[in-house]
């Protein structure tokens, strides 16, 4: 699974591992929220397999680097019975790289990539929100001298001429940026010879948010270090140690709820928001929009 484009393993993992469900709730930098079925979800409470690294019991899977893994396993069933009850939602087993005998072997890895929506829903402009706002009270019955706005307000909104009093926002265009980017680093260092092998990592990654003048940022540092001493034909050493460091910088207030997140309801209100609002007045200064 090792590939810089994933700045977590849970990411990478997707449509890798037969028999395992793996969804992402979130997109926010940072907050992806991504979790792993192996087994379906058997009950009301936590479904997560158990997570064993190098031999380790119950660690998080994303504080280790993608590019750190040497190999991913899920047990299942009869095989995930050596770990107990502990492991009733599967057991997901991850190996990591070590040091092998040889000369130095430096090796560095870098991804930049730029996301953008795929699909986007193309929301009504001013003019045909002004029409089916007509076309509702129709129905309810409003006489024309009541209605919210008139034939003459729809040619204004269309004619674009009038942006002091029928202005026409898209507002996805308005929120949304035309691209997000990422980008990753990773160096590596190992080697060895007959007594000692080691293996040093270190990562960085960085995320960007697709909204304009949004305040998330993600960044993380992984740093990994492992060193094999063999002391004699009986007995060998192994030091091992994994450093992680994230710095996640979201906006305050939506984060509170977490099946409300930042990018779900800013996204929302996006939609919801009218096209005959102000985003900017056309003197340049911004408006409080339809929710001010």
């Amino acid at each position: 699974v090792a590939n810089a484009e994933y700045a977590v393993i849970n990411d990478a993992l997707a449509g890798r591992l037969p028999g395992a469900i793996v969804s992402q709730r979130n997109g926010e930098p940072g907050f992806e929220g991504t979790s792993i079925l192996v087994r379906g979800k058997g009950t009301l409470g936590n479904n997560a397999p158990l997570i064993v690294i190098d031999g380790i019991q119950g660690r998080d899977l994303n504080t280790i680097n993608v590019n750190d893994v040497e190999s991913i396993s899920v047990l299942k069933d009869a095989s995930a019975a050596i770990y107990g009850a502990r492991a009733a939602n599967g057991v997901i087993l991850v190996t990591t790289k070590k040091g092998r005998s040889g000369a130095p072997v430096i090796s560095y890895d870098f991804y930049q990539g730029w996301l953008t929506p795929t699909s986007l829903p193309k929301m009504a402009d001013a003019a045909t929100y002004a029409q089916m706002i007509r076309e509702m009270q129709t129905y309810d019955g409003v006489d024309e001298a009541n209605m919210l706005y008139s034939l003459e307000d729809i040619e204004k909104y269309a004619s674009g001429k009038f942006p002091w009093t029928h202005p026409n926002t898209n507002w996805l265009e308005e929120v949304l940026k035309k691209y997000s980017q990422n980008r990753n680093h990773n160096l590596t260092i190992n080697g060895g010879g007959e007594s000692v092998n080691y293996y040093l990592s270190f990562g960085t990654q960085w995320a960007d948010a697709i909204f304009k003048n949004s305040p998330h940022r993600y960044n993380r540092y992984n740093v990994k270090g492992n060193l094999d001493i063999k002391v004699n034909k009986y007995l060998t050493i192994n030091y091992d140690i994994n450093a992680i460091q994230e710095n996640k910088i979201t906006a305050g207030g939506y984060a509170l709820d977490e099946d409300r997140t930042d990018e779900r309801l800013i996204f929302n209100v996006a939609n919801q928001a009218r096209p005959n609002d102000f985003n900017y007045f056309p003197n340049g200064f911004p408006s409080t929009g339809s929710f001010g």
